[in-house]
């Protein structure tokens, strides 16, 4: 099963966050806030709710403080740290009555839930699950000008992602990873679950329908496609009736 709560998903790009103004944002139903810190210029995600009264933390402000940004619950002015969430500032309760009270380690008692964030080519990714150390890096796999320009036409011709904006599809783009296919090898077999999208850059693959009476083999051929049948060829793996199998060494993102 997909773990997707241990994972980096992309919620804004670089240029969308300030020191000045919260970005609110959600994953699965999840409110988040981001922003981003004076000093380092690093990018920071707490969860959007205040732990005192669960007033969302984006509804509040930014301030500049020993050198940090903080974001300031707009309920009772509670401060929390960007980089990890301690509670900075409690305009209820002074150093004296705090120490009076004997509130052992009130800042991180009292904190924010945090999220771990990464910038890769001016995205911003954030992993899920709160406080949790990341065991992978975001997404993001280098490419030529001109393969990027290549899976954008396909991505912008495809009925499932052509009423995607610019930006989402290069959040997309980033993230396909180049997939070698040898000569013989099926790429998308009828009736598998989709998982994958993909763009022929080289090479050529022939399709195939199986009929319901025919039990044995790859079924009729149907047509063939690639690079040099179509500098476009695409395929997007569902449960389709058909399959692919390749007649020419494969290179596809």
């Amino acid at each position: 099963a997909t773990d997707w709560v241990n994972t980096w998903y992309a919620v804004a790009f670089s240029a969308e966050l300030s020191s000045t103004v919260p970005f609110k944002a959600s994953l699965f139903e999840t409110p988040l806030v981001l922003f981003r810190d004076t000093a380092t210029g690093e990018a920071c995600c707490l969860a959007d709710e205040c732990p005192h009264r669960l007033a969302p933390l984006s509804e509040g402000r930014l301030v500049d403080a020993d050198g940090s940004t903080r974001v300031e619950c707009s309920y009772h002015g509670w401060q929390f740290e960007g980089r990890c969430g301690s509670c900075a500032l409690l305009p209820q309760l002074d150093e004296a009555a705090l120490a009076e009270r004997k509130y052992e380690n009130w800042g991180a008692r009292y904190g924010a839930r945090t999220h771990a964030v990464a910038e890769r080519q001016g995205i911003v990714f954030v992993w899920l699950r709160a406080g949790a150390a990341p065991s992978s890096e975001p997404p993001v796999v280098p490419k030529s000008v001109e393969s990027r320009a290549l899976i954008l036409q396909a991505l912008q011709t495809n009925m499932l992602f052509a009423e995607l904006a610019k930006g989402q599809l290069e959040i997309i783009i980033s993230a396909m990873a180049q997939h070698h296919v040898a000569r013989g090898e099926v790429l998308i077999r009828q009736g598998d679950v989709g998982d994958a999208f993909y763009t022929v850059e080289e090479g050529a693959f022939d399709i195939f329908v199986k009929m319901r009476n025919n039990k044995s083999g790859h079924g009729k051929k149907v047509a063939t496609a690639g690079a040099e049948q179509d500098r476009n060829s695409q395929w997007c793996s569902s449960r389709s009736t058909l399959q692919g199998r390749a007649c020419e060494p494969l290179c596809g993102l």
